[in-house]
């Protein structure tokens, strides 16, 4: 009976071993960046990585999308070399500075569960810290970034940071008087080559805000308020950290939102959604040009997490909403999206996330047509087609007279935009 169970235990761990070295094999290694040979208009990016076990990798780009707006349109880099320490690098050179960049370190079996994604915005730094220029992730070893956020001694918050409001910290970097970051967050700008900004694609925080999401903990009026669209007892202190996190990993979400939303402080850790798969990517066709923003999945779902409302219910079908009794229904405009291309287009085919009253922006859903087997046009509407996500400068002065909703267009200036009535 011994030898029998020692046979047992004997296959048991040759399993154990053979499932952790087929794990070792798929597991998506860490990505480190570099820049070199900064130019008046170009830079190097080198890519640093450990292969893990016997597993081999490789890397490639992108800077746009595919023709049906399903993901990157990635294309390999040259064979990767092996390091004197045994780490894997290889370098895209010539990249366009202040264009947006996405790579990928892949497994060659194709393995899903290989996969490390990486931003690249290489901006125009004339100085060292063009080697570590992207603040959240994807550090080298040797690292200076650590200490743009957080001190050892001498931190004016928990978790050693800086800053004594996560508001406060976020400014410096990626605030109006900031040059540490292309993304004027605060005052709602993307800098371009030549030092020129444009619009960015989640509006401003300050100068001529009517409406925005009350991120400031440091403002004397902060603290916790009631969501709109959601039961009336649950609110919410809203801080950066609340829909982003601050370090980045393997397959983030787009722009480092977050994947777990928690209502009330996050601090209580009441968790309301959970694994949030946010898929968008910010191209820009040129140095010079704003970004266009491509949607696959996820907004709808990102937004309802605390308007848990809002994603229920059509212009046909009755949705719920908490604030009304169990009697009561409404209808909603739906938004959800999928595999199709998000973009605005203006009246001569250029793209604009700041459109003027003759923007157009993507089709509403038809109940008839979808039944009749036709194109399902909801996959085109989702919450930023009419929302800023953190503020405007525009104004909605109807009925109410209450500038509340981060609306992208005066009052109904986004209804007529697709419906021409």
């Amino acid at each position: 009976m011994k030898k029998y169970i020692a046979i047992l235990i004997f296959v048991f761990l040759t399993i154990l071993v053979a499932v952790n070295s087929v794990y070792a094999t798929v597991k998506a290694p860490s990505v480190s960046v570099s820049y070199s040979n900064e130019t008046a208009g170009s830079v190097d990016v080198t890519l640093t990585w450990d292969d893990y076990g016997s597993g081999v990798y490789h890397a490639d780009w992108s800077d746009s999308m595919l023709s049906d707006g399903s993901g990157l349109d990635y294309n390999n880099i040259d064979s990767a070399i092996t390091t004197a320490t045994g780490k894997k690098t290889v370098t895209k050179t010539g990249l366009t500075k202040f264009k947006n960049y996405y790579f990928r370190v892949v497994h060659d079996d194709g393995s899903i569960q290989a996969v490390s994604e990486v931003r690249v915005f290489p901006v125009d730094t004339g100085n060292a810290r063009k080697t570590n220029e992207y603040g959240h992730g994807n550090f080298n070893s040797n690292t200076a970034m650590c200490g743009y956020c957080h001190s050892n001694h001498a931190s004016l918050k928990e978790q050693l940071i800086q800053q004594a409001t996560y508001y406060q910290l976020c400014k410096l970097c990626h605030g109006t008087a900031s040059t540490q970051s292309k993304y004027d967050v605060e005052g709602g700008r993307v800098t371009v080559a030549g030092g020129a900004t444009v619009p960015s694609l989640a509006g401003p925080f300050v100068d001529g805000v009517t409406s925005k999401h009350d991120s400031d903990d440091s403002s004397p009026g902060w603290g916790p308020t009631v969501i709109p669209g959601s039961d009336p007892s649950k609110t919410l202190s809203l801080t950066c950290l609340s829909c982003h996190v601050s370090h980045g990993g393997t397959n983030d979400n787009y722009r480092l939102l977050r994947k777990n939303i928690y209502i009330d402080d996050a601090r209580t850790e009441s968790l309301k959604t959970i694994n949030i798969d946010f898929e968008a990517y910010a191209i820009t066709p040129t140095a010079v040009s704003g970004e266009q923003l491509y949607m696959v999945k996820g907004n709808t779902e990102f937004c309802s997490s605390c308007h848990l409302n809002y994603d229920d219910g059509n212009a046909r079908e009755t949705g719920r909403d908490s604030r009304l009794t169990t009697s009561e229904a409404v209808y909603r405009h739906p938004t959800t999206v999928g595999s199709s291309v998000y973009s605005i287009f203006g009246s001569d085919g250029s793209k604009d996330f700041s459109p003027s009253s003759w923007g157009l922006l993507p089709l509403q859903y038809n109940a008839l047509e979808a039944k009749e087997g036709l194109t399902d046009k909801r996959t085109s509407v989702v919450c930023s087609t009419c929302h800023f996500a953190h503020g405007t400068t525009k104004q909605f002065n109807v009925e109410s007279g209450e500038n509340k909703y981060i609306l992208r267009l005066d009052n109904y200036g986004t209804c007529q935009s697709c419906h021409k009535k």
